[in-house]
């Protein structure tokens, strides 16, 4: 063979193991509130889609499981509670992004971005108006948001809508003339704004129901559950537990316990194998995050 020849074909190969590489991405496995609950290293099998039973099966496991854990968290373990609170940082974060610790993980990366972008672009006008309207008045309302947090949130959005009066009833009695009139058009202006902010808090604040109502739900039915889980355990958890030994393409960590996936392997059906307790269990890894639990790839390169 000419070495021309051999170049060529060293050439083809390197080409190949690049792209072969640049078709890998490396993936974190978040596991959420469960994570007290998760006993690693846990296993990724890759799999076509199951026929419908199987797959009506492994749906039953996992709200199953959810079910007994849940029941098992505080409030403020449940993820529920966790995306409420990503959606207040966030929301801070659309006013002032030095509210919003330098250190702080979201619970949601992809939701908690998604959300924040949304928010900003809602309220960066106040940055504008700021130094058109009173100092005293755009200072007083970022201090006001800053102080919120998933502890005080009720008591705070009062304490936001009182901001809003006060100042509402200030402006009214400045000037309309000369500097104070552009003044007092500015408030104007950074006060509606402060009403649609509002409006966004009590948004949130119905999540907060929302999520009281789901925990207390879980603590309720709790012995209900666990009833439940364990018959499934005796009669159909034995049955996903053969299928998924059948499943031959498997993904394990590496040593800092991240998962090197293939776009192709990405294409099918993930499932994330760990032992609960006593039990091996199976879990779905939607592209998107499984609204039957917290468990979510997130990509890190």
């Amino acid at each position: 063979m000419s070495r021309k020849r051999t170049v060529s074909i060293l050439a083809a190969i390197a080409c190949a193991a690049i792209n072969s590489l640049s078709a890998n991405e490396l993936y974190s496995l978040k596991l959420g509130s469960w994570g007290k609950f998760i006993q690693p290293p846990v296993e990724i099998f890759v799999s076509g889609k199951p026929e419908k039973e199987m797959s009506d099966l492994i749906d039953l496991q996992e709200q199953s499981i959810k079910n007994v854990l849940n029941a098992s968290l505080s409030l403020s373990e449940i993820q529920e509670y966790h995306l409420l609170v990503d959606k207040i940082q966030a929301l801070k974060a659309a006013v002032d992004k030095e509210r919003v610790p330098d250190n702080y993980i979201p619970y949601n990366a992809t939701l908690y971005e998604k959300y924040q972008s949304r928010m900003t672009a809602r309220f960066q006008i106040l940055d504008k108006l700021k130094e058109q309207c009173s100092q005293t008045l755009s200072s007083s309302f970022t201090s006001t948001v800053g102080n919120i947090n998933p502890e005080n949130f009720e008591s705070r959005i009062e304490s936001v809508q009182q901001f809003s009066n006060l100042w509402s009833e200030r402006t009214s009695k400045i000037s309309d003339n000369g500097p104070d009139g552009r003044r007092k058009k500015a408030n104007e202006r950074f006060l509606g704004i402060v009403d649609i902010y509002i409006s966004e808090l009590r948004k949130l604040a119905t999540d907060l129901t929302v999520a009281r109502a789901v925990h207390s739900h879980y603590q309720e039915a709790r012995q209900t559950h666990l009833l439940a889980w364990q018959e499934f355990v005796n009669k159909d958890l034995p049955v996903i537990q053969a299928y998924f030994e059948e499943i031959e393409e498997r993904i394990l960590p590496n040593s800092e316990g991240n998962y090197l996936i293939t776009k192709q392997q990405m294409k099918s059906r993930l499932y994330a194998s760990t032992q609960i307790g006593t039990y091996q269990v199976y879990f779905y890894l939607n592209k998107f995050r499984n609204k039957e639990h917290p468990l979510n790839l997130e990509p890190l390169n």
